[in-house]
């Protein structure tokens, strides 16, 4: 029953215009028993419809005075961020859904309904005020945003679009960008991604249409990095005379990273050989200095390495990846076995365990959504068990672990700096030399099937951690070991892209 009026809310009162339909409905409801409508009622009827009518036009009119916006300077979100959390006040459409039952108070007088209606304007007055003061306010906000961007001259942007809490793509590259010398600015497609950011000096500009898009030019980018490989990337892409480099927001074995969309990309800068031995296996066609190793800096910058063998395991990291859009990219272990998988490291008592699983989990199927609900309540409800938030720093978790547990997956790669033991699970229970043929990062994990006991296998790494040569071979292949940091690559690749006009790195 709740799914079906989830649906009907998302599809059916998608249309502010059936909204309005409703709130006449709802006067015609009410005058049913009296077989006549009163002017009184019929007026405020006709009040609430003009209000949801205003809600209905109330961002074309406030973009067509803001067609840029910087976010944090000035904003027409009726969203307050203090010390890290976000208060949210609906927004318009659950404004205008709200405004529905109007007519329906109306078999308590005439006060009902205006009092009601006086506190949706209350609620909606903080965006009001907001479209105030681009028309009638002191402040030039059409002119504010593009101006300050002109005068910061930016050199290079980040760009960012995706589904529902993708902040995390940008939020594990600012301690990077954060160290580098150059004049980023970050750009956002959906406004909602702000409120997920962690705290950042970078100027971030949420950018409503590819139209947009051309004031970064005009202020003097000349590189544009992207975090994830999304559609949306192609309206920024079309501006040819940039540098385009995909940056990625974590490596795997993950068939999404052997794209043939990733030949957009004047260069794709990736942590080392096996990455790019990765998309040729994919017989991707790359061009000559396509490929660029530069490791994974914030890999550096926030992980800690051990020196050698495991002495002990104390504390388990269960990082489970998502399901992915279709079934060749679904390696998740958000499942039953993955439950059963959970409940055996915490009912041992050996273990502290942290449950985080990945933000989309749950997005494209209805079993790992469920899955993901129980294993977060159970996680709750035992003291020895964790359960971390999409909102957790994965970096702070990796280091307070000893052993990692989890899919194909790009937190792999990233906890390979670490030198610690991996599990990798194989609950589709493929022989381990097919599954480390078709996953090259796995050489260096220890594999789980979902069958036998997990806290045997844990106890062994425990007592023999036979792969730690391998994992340190697997890491230099993975995140490109050299002399040179990954973080003075990443600068040299960014700031030979600053000299050259397009396509990439001057020699």
């Amino acid at each position: 029953m709740l799914t079906k009026l989830g649906y009907f809310s998302r599809k059916v009162l998608k249309s502010y215009k059936v909204l309005m339909l409703l709130t006449l409905a709802g006067l015609l409801v009410v005058s049913l028993p009296r077989m006549s409508i009163s002017i009184g009622g019929f007026l405020i009827t006709l009040l609430a419809i003009a209000f949801q009518y205003f809600l209905a036009i109330h961002n074309k009119l406030y973009r067509i005075r803001v067609p840029l916006e910087e976010m944090g300077a000035f904003s027409n979100d009726i969203r307050f961020t203090f010390k890290q959390k976000t208060y949210n006040i609906p927004d318009n459409k659950s404004l205008a859904k709200m405004l529905c039952l109007t007519p329906l108070l109306l078999s308590m007088g005439w006060v009902a309904p205006l009092v009601y209606m006086a506190l949706i304007l209350l609620a909606y007055g903080p965006r009001l005020v907001g479209l105030y003061k681009v028309y009638l306010g002191k402040d030039n906000a059409a002119d504010t945003h593009v101006q300050k961007l002109n005068n910061y001259k930016p050199e290079v942007a980040v760009y960012v679009t995706g589904l529902q809490n993708v902040a995390y793509q940008i939020n594990q590259w600012l301690p990077v960008l954060h160290a580098l010398p150059f004049r980023f600015v970050i750009v956002i497609r959906e406004k909602k991604t702000f409120y997920d950011m962690r705290e950042t000096s970078i100027p971030v500009y949420y950018a409503r249409s590819m139209r947009e898009l051309e004031h970064f030019r005009a202020a003097g980018i000349k590189t544009v990095l992207y975090p994830a490989n999304t559609q949306k990337n192609v309206q920024f892409l079309r501006l040819s005379d940039l540098n385009h480099f995909f940056i990625n927001h974590g490596e795997s074995d993950k068939v999404v990273n052997q794209s043939k969309f990733l030949m957009a990309y004047d260069k794709l800068l990736v942590g080392g050989p096996l990455a790019k031995r990765r998309l040729e296996a994919a017989n991707l066609p790359l061009r000559d200095d396509h490929v660029e190793f530069v490791g994974r800096p914030q890999t550096e910058l926030l992980l800690n390495q051990v020196e050698g063998k495991a002495k002990y395991i104390k504390t388990v990291l269960y990082a489970p990846t998502w399901e992915g859009f279709v079934e060749e990219a679904n390696y998740s272990s958000v499942t039953e076995i993955g439950f059963s998988m959970l409940q055996a490291l915490v009912e041992s008592g050996d273990y502290r365990v942290i449950f985080k699983p990945h933000p989309y989990t749950g997005v494209a199927k209805n079993i790992n959504k469920h899955f993901l609900k129980e294993m977060q309540s159970y996680c709750l409800s035992k003291e020895n068990a964790e359960y971390a938030g999409f909102d957790a720093d994965l970096y702070s978790l990796m280091n307070e672990s000893d052993v990692l547990i989890s899919d194909i997956s790009s937190v792999v790669n990233e906890y390979l700096y670490t030198l610690k033991p991996i599990v990798v699970t194989n609950f589709k229970g493929m022989e381990s030399s097919l599954f480390e043929s078709l996953f090259a990062t796995v050489k260096a994990a220890y594999l789980f099937d979902g069958v036998s006991s997990v806290n045997n296998l844990l106890s062994s790494i425990y007592l023999d951690d036979q792969k730690f040569n391998v994992r340190k071979l697997v890491c230099e292949d993975s995140l490109g070991g050299t002399n040179i940091s990954a973080l003075q690559r990443f600068e040299v690749v960014i700031s030979n892209s600053l000299t050259k006009d397009s396509g990439g790195v001057a020699d």
